[in-house]
């Protein structure tokens, strides 16, 4: 039977390529398997780089920018002392000069009195300048050795950050989002979908509950689709939803409907969805806790855990609010959260409506009532919130807002008591009063802390004032002052951003950052046992809004706003120009100090002169008076007077109108003094003695450009740092996301690819072994009907059946009762036909098959076809060169381990997703779609070429019967 032979050795080739190609298909699952995995650690490795490296170097660069510019006020403090010396020094050295001194000076007509006195006042002064300004020198040297490694950190920022490293950097997170898309997709449609409905319905119902009451509300619902941005609940939706399925039309939702609810089609996939967004704000903010050093970034980054907690577990709320309030933590620490939570009380980002602040503060005051109003004590001390960071100016509102909640919390606990006396008909009037006076606390509490936070400007502005008058209370340094500062002394002025950031920049304590490990660990665990349990439901990592791509370039976008900021100062030519601009300053300050002194001696010497000339001119007056009318007699008397003594006389007459002159000259200088002093107190203004403050000095202007320089960073660094906070939360965002969700692709992508392909292999081999016998059979009948075998031998008529005497004898009976259609009436049209109808029904299957096989290819052809767009994907080169870019982004990244080449890590793995599954799913698509409906026709023909052998069977049968009668 050569036609049957062809036939059937036809089909089993043909089904054993369809086996193949879908053989090939679970090959393809299995390098998906590896290209997850791989992938997967590729993901962790950024992940793992991002925290340990980027976030960690932004972390040092803030807390230098924080060192730095906590160095700038002593520079300036110190200026002003100087000066401040050297002006007293000066006014004390002239002080020292009278009249008669400076007319001995004047006995060289060649040089000026001043040229002669400003060498004495300089010696002075010399010693004492020169120190000062060395060690101004010495804390401008220091002040440039903390900056400069920030600098250059920066500088080196610019080129990881530049466009050309970042295009490799975008194009990697776009090959990264597209093969976990890819993944994702291939999972879903492969597997099936809500392994572990009851953990889900259990995990998202208080998610669902926004309201905390244990039912679900169409206020809650509309709160979903605003919190989590779920679209599929906006409009009317909620309201039909509400409808359908409150099946005892309460207008709400108890445990048993909400399982009903979320699996209606218009919303596919909503707890996934909600408890994924939940888990990803988790992962973050346990990064943010973990990367936390300071103690204002721990804080507020414990607050945004709180309102988490509050969306879902109230009873972690209770455990948190017990640690803040048993004083375990610093009460300072705790104050803090306390200022935190007030100030983001309105944020729109938080997952629940309720007030976080006061559901925290009502827990801490329940259970630890003493020290949570010892925190709001400290709160209204605005000395407290200069130094702790915070901005004054919030102080009046959180203040009403955190009393507000301590009142709440003690009238609820007092409403109790007042219904149990209600009940006993006990009321009082001092508890009707105390809670009047209750609500009137708020109000209090801020108009108290407004009266304070203005007392403290007050006092501030008067110190000021006061140390100004102490520096520059003398008439030299007052000149200093105006002509090398402008008039502004050096530490005025300065930035009230920069004192917050270096108040705010203070690490935290060893107890606090304890804590914030078991937090941050906590939140980790969490946040991956919740996408654990996603991921078994949904068959995906991640929603199909969420991708990597957008949050990596979220941090770069952040991290060149920081670079663009410090860009002037932190090029090479820009540290140089910075480093030439305030170093070696000693020379010119200490030359525009003596020019000023200089000119302050030549004004004293011009002032004091004209008393000086006029005291001469005074006793000269007198001799010349007292000389008219002796002059004969003088003459007389002296005709026989030697002339030395004479010459000795008149010298003493002199000599006593110089003193004369002498004495007005000290009655002046003690006057001036005195005058000095009554300034110095405010009560005197000797402006019109003193030189023109605004006259023009030839200085180099030294100081004058080193505290522009310096003010100029003050204000700058504040917005930098602030800047480079957010870019670091980027990075920790990024870094926690990607952890979380790779390290559960890591888990379970390549288990749940290779348990596909297992099974996929099993059902393909169970198709091969169950048609392959059939098959099998119609050769054997094809054999049998044309007398091999055999042949077909005509019935035996002999129908008499042995009684059975054991049971293996009355087996054999009912197998051959049962088996009687098939052994003796096989040849009947009845029989024949119905067993033609069954296979008929079998090849309708492998035509059905054939179909659902071809639809694969197409799907196959169409990821193919979409690889064929991602060239790092596919492409080894292109791969290499992007890893190597990212290398060279963050140096510490890693896949697989130490001493890899990045040039060939992408051959070496599985990281050529396309390349690896290409070949096979064409050669699956190839092999299953012919040899599919081939295996159709062949059976198909099979069925038509049994009939022929049915007919040969019987007629050889009947010619048997006939040669045998």
């Amino acid at each position: 039977p050569w036609c049957s032979v062809f036939l059937v050795v036809g089909a089993i080739v043909c089904h054993g390529l369809v086996v193949l190609g879908n053989f090939y298909t679970a090959a393809a699952m299995n390098s998906l398997g590896q290209s997850s995995g791989d992938w997967a650690r590729v993901g962790l490795g950024v992940a793992r780089s991002l925290s340990n490296e980027l976030d960690q170097t932004m972390a040092n660069v803030s807390q230098r920018l924080v060192d730095v510019l906590a160095e700038i006020q002593p520079i300036q403090e110190s200026i002003d002392d100087v000066l401040s010396q050297v002006g007293d020094a000066t006014d004390e050295a002239l002080a020292s000069q009278n009249g008669s001194v400076m007319l001995q000076l004047q006995v060289d007509r060649n040089r000026s009195i001043a040229d002669v006195l400003f060498p004495m006042v300089e010696a002075q002064i010399s010693e004492l300048l020169q120190k000062g300004m060395e060690q101004v020198n010495r804390m401008v040297q220091q002040f440039l050795a903390k900056l400069r490694p920030a600098l250059e950190q920066v500088g080196e920022w610019m080129l990881k950050f530049g466009d050309k490293i970042q295009a490799g950097v975008g194009t990697f997170s776009a090959s990264l989002d597209k093969v976990q898309k890819l993944l994702d997709q291939i999972m879903s449609q492969s597997t099936g979908a809500r392994a572990n409905e009851e953990i889900m319905l259990e995990q998202t119902f208080n998610l669902f509950d926004v309201s905390n009451t244990g039912y679900i509300t169409l206020q809650d619902l509309r709160n979903v689709a605003r919190l989590y941005s779920v679209s599929a609940l906006e409009g009317s939706k909620p309201v039909d939803l509400l409808n359908k399925y409150d099946a005892d039309e309460d207008e709400q939702l108890d445990r048993s409907e909400f399982a009903l609810f979320v699996n209606d089609e218009s919303i596919p996939k909503s707890m996934s969805v909600l408890l994924r967004t939940y888990a990803r704000r988790l992962s973050e903010t346990g990064g943010k806790i973990a990367a936390a050093r300071m103690r204002d970034e721990l804080s507020e980054a414990l607050v945004t855990y709180l309102g988490l907690v509050c969306a879902k577990n109230m009873t972690k709320v209770g455990w948190l609010a017990d640690a803040l309030g048993n004083a375990s933590l610093p009460t300072a620490f705790t104050t803090d959260v306390m200022i935190q939570m007030c100030l983001a009380e309105d944020d729109p980002n938080k997952l629940t409506t309720a007030s976080v602040g006061q559901t925290v503060v009502a827990e801490m005051y329940h259970l630890h009532p003493t020290h949570t109003l010892e925190c709001v004590d400290l709160m209204a001390d605005t000395q407290f919130w200069v130094q702790e960071g915070f901005d004054t100016e919030d102080q009046p509102l959180c203040l009403k807002r955190v009393t507000d909640w301590v009142t709440k919390a003690k009238a609820r606990e007092h409403g109790d008591v007042l219904v149990a006396v209600d009940a006993a008909g006990e009321v009082s009037w001092q508890d009707l009063r105390d809670r009047e006076i209750l609500k009137a606390m708020p109000a209090v509490a801020e108009k108290l802390a407004v009266e304070s936070l203005a007392l403290h400007l007050q006092e501030a502005l008067h110190e000021r004032g006061r140390r100004r008058a102490a520096l520059y209370r003398s008439n030299t340094s007052k000149e200093l002052l105006f002509a090398l500062l402008g008039g502004l002394p050096a530490s005025d002025g300065g930035s009230v951003a920069a004192a917050r950031a270096i108040n705010s920049g203070v690490r935290a304590k060893p107890e606090t950052l304890l804590f914030a490990q078991w937090l941050a660990a906590n939140a980790t665990t969490n946040a991956d046992i919740f996408q654990g349990h996603c991921f078994e439901y949904s068959s995906e990592s991640s929603t199909a809004t969420e991708n990597f791509g957008t949050q990596i370039q979220a941090m770069v976008k952040k991290t060149q706003g920081f670079i663009s900021m410090m860009k002037k100062y932190s090029t090479p030519a820009g540290i140089e120009a910075l480093e030439e601009k305030v170093l070696n300053l000693t020379d010119k300050a200490i030359y525009d100090v003596l020019r000023v002194v200089k000119n302050k001696v030549v004004a004293w010497v011009n002032s004091s002169l004209q008393g000086v000339e006029a005291s001469i001119h005074d006793a000269a007056r007198s001799i010349v008076e007292m000389g008219i009318p002796i002059a004969g007699r003088l003459e007389n008397a002296t005709q026989d007077v030697p002339e030395d003594l004479l010459a000795d006389k008149l010298a003493n007459l002199g000599d006593g109108a110089l003193d004369m002159a002498a004495e007005q000259l000290e009655v002046q200088a003690r006057w001036d003094e005195e005058a000095l002093l009554l300034q110095s107190s405010g009560q005197f203004d000797d402006s019109e003695w003193m030189a023109d403050p605004g006259a023009s000095v030839d200085v180099l202007n030294g100081l004058e450009d080193l505290l522009t320089t310096l003010r100029s960073l003050s204000n700058l660094f504040p917005t930098a740092i602030s800047t480079l906070k957010f870019a670091r939360q980027e990075v920790s965002k990024a870094s926690s996301n990607m952890d979380s969700v790779f390290s559960t692709f890591e888990a379970k992508g390549p288990v749940l690819f290779d348990d596909l392909a297992s099974l996929y292999r099993s059902l393909w081999t169970f198709y091969f072994c169950f048609f392959a016998p059939l098959t099998g059979l119609v050769l054997f009948y094809s054999f049998w009907a044309g007398g091999f075998f055999g042949g077909p031998q005509p019935f035996s008529d002999d129908t008499e059946v042995q009684r059975p005497v054991t049971w293996g004898d009355t087996l054999v009976v009912c197998w051959k009762s049962c088996g009687v259609c098939l052994s003796k009436r096989h040849d009947t049209q009845s029989c024949f036909w119905s067993i033609v109808l069954v296979m008929q029904v079998l090849v309708l299957l492998v035509f059905i098959l054939s179909i659902a096989l071809s639809i694969l290819a197409g799907v196959q052809a169409f990821v193919v076809s979409g690889c064929a767009e991602a060239h790092p994907l596919h492409d080894g080169m292109v791969c290499g060169e992007i890893m190597t870019t990212l290398r060279n982004f963050l140096e510490s990244f890693q896949i697989t381990g130490k001493g890899e080449h990045f040039g060939t890590v992408c051959q070496n793995s599985g990281l050529l997703t396309c390349d690896l599954i290409e070949k096979k799913m064409k050669l699956s698509a190839l092999y299953t779609t012919i040899s599919s409906f081939l295996a159709t026709v062949f059976s198909l023909q099979m069925i038509i070429e049994s009939a022929v052998l049915h007919e040969m069977a019987r007629f050889r049968r009947k010619a048997n019967a006939e040669q045998k009668s």
